[in-house]
């Protein structure tokens, strides 16, 4: 395959494509692959499993359409700048909303999720609020955003390096406990409020830029790189929902680590804990690098001011008491699913026809499927966000 023609990046021995893939891979797999257990239980293990696959070819899809729109473009952007030059400049400052406030929810959702991870890992050990983990998670996440996209793509390969030989270990020691043959397949009535919770679990296109700066004149891997590393993040996520689930059953939590201690006892849960740091972790990079670059490179602010508008946000919502991570990943994976959608979609058929270069790959779909594509997508969105708010 392409993606394994192994290519030394000189400086750290390693292939930038498997820089590029372990970046996508570890922004898809972060906060919301703990939430997914808990979704298997409320839609029934048949339902949840059929969505996972089903959003993340979905979503595969679309990372595909932001790559050939960015490689349809010259220079360096983010889809704020894409959008402004494809659609509208109007519609470029909407979309930069969106992602502002989408990436803002997900950057909470990080601080909050990292934080109860590091307090079950460490506190047997050290005893202090729960507040204090998340804050100091987050100052040590971000300084590792801010130090930008050369040290954050050499981090984001060992963290997320870590985080699979984690995760196998993980799954090889729950997977004895696993049961389930008494545990219903049958459809649940609670669609449409999970939806945006796996959405956000599986969402990976902010991070194609990042691949895209990291595979510059390598461009004719970056399609392998993305269908690699989609079809391999939702298989994880789907193998993860599953095992836990089928240890936890009923007993399973939001968090899916909490609910493993009565079956496991405290030292699996701890590398469950190590795996929640590490995957909550790539995906704060690859979140917090995107809103720090398109503040910087979209609307040229200094390195200083375009770090303190992606990354002092979340902490004013933090401190004013927005504190329950499952229903932020909720209307984020929902927000990002109908705003994101749209623009993508429009902006690439638009790239189609004014892009300034030819690109390394094209995808062969008719604009009425890409118009289908988009209306069955954002219907869904809709739906769950309404869902949300009634939940409410």
């Amino acid at each position: 395959m392409l993606f394994f023609r192994y290519t030394i990046f000189m400086q750290w021995g390693i292939s930038v494509r498997v820089r590029a893939f372990m970046t996508l891979v570890g922004t898809i797999i972060g906060a919301g692959l703990f939430a997914v257990p808990s979704i298997y239980l409320r839609l029934g293990l048949g339902r949840g499993v059929a969505l996972t696959l089903f959003l993340g070819a979905m979503l595969t899809f679309l990372s595909l359409m932001v790559a050939e729109a960015i490689l349809r473009t010259k220079g360096s952007m983010r889809l704020p700048g894409m959008v402004r030059l494809y659609l509208h400049p109007s519609l470029g400052t909407v979309q930069a909303i969106s992602a502002v406030i989408g990436f803002w929810g997900a950057l909470l959702a990080y601080l909050l999720l990292g934080g109860i991870f590091l307090s079950i890992l460490f506190s047997p050990f050290v005893s202090f609020p729960l507040w204090i983990w998340q804050l100091g998670f987050y100052i040590m996440c971000s300084i590792v955003v801010i130090a930008g996209i050369g040290f954050v793509g050499k981090m984001e390969f060992w963290v997320t390096s870590a985080l699979i030989v984690t995760f196998v270990f993980f799954v090889a020691r729950l997977l004895p406990h696993a049961d389930i043959a008494g545990f219903s397949f049958d459809l649940h009535t609670q669609f449409f409020s999970q939806y945006g919770v796996l959405l956000f679990a599986l969402y990976g296109s902010s991070a194609i830029a990042n691949v895209r700066d990291l595979l510059r004149h390598q461009e004719t891997q970056i399609a392998p790189t993305i269908l690699l590393g989609g079809f391999f993040a939702t298989l994880l996520t789907t193998l993860f929902g599953v095992v836990v689930f089928a240890v936890s059953g009923q007993g399973t939590t939001d968090d899916a680590i909490n609910g493993l201690v009565p079956f496991l006892g405290p030292s699996v849960v701890a590398i469950g804990a190590i795996l929640g740091v590490l995957a909550v972790s790539t995906s704060f990079f690859s979140a917090g690098l995107y809103l720090r670059d398109m503040f910087r490179l979209d609307y040229h602010l200094s390195p200083v001011r375009s770090a303190i508008a992606a990354l002092g946000m979340p902490v004013v919502f933090f401190c004013s008491g927005v504190q329950q991570f499952l229903p932020i990943l909720g209307l984020v994976g929902s927000f990002f699913g109908i705003t994101d959608t749209i623009l993508i979609c429009r902006a690439y058929l638009v790239s189609r026809k004014k892009g300034a270069r030819k690109p390394e790959f094209f995808l062969q779909v008719p604009t009425w499927g890409v118009n289908l594509f988009l209306l069955v997508f954002v219907s869904l969105s809709v739906c769950a966000v309404v869902a949300r708010l009634v939940a409410r």
